[in-house]
């Protein structure tokens, strides 16, 4: 077993030797992984559900409700 994992060992490696002479010199470096930008939306904070108007708005537009509270399927049993 000790000699596979030297083989495995070697050869990686020797993989990382390999990579050490590609020329990057046009490259731009990167950090993060990608260039992506989020695209979620910033929280809007500019109404207070405190409001009780608001919270009825809110409420309004809910599929099921049950009093000041959203109602939704179970999903522990």
């Amino acid at each position: 077993e000790k000699e596979k994992f030297a083989e495995d060992l070697s050869s990686v490696l020797g993989y990382i030797n390999k990579l050490s002479e590609v020329n990057v010199e046009k490259v731009e470096p990167m950090t993060g992984g990608t260039n992506l930008e989020s695209v979620v939306r910033k929280d809007d904070d500019s109404k207070d559900i405190s409001d009780p108007k608001m919270r009825e708005e809110i409420l309004t537009a809910a599929p099921n409700r049950q009093d000041d509270y959203f109602k939704v399927p179970s999903i522990l049993k």
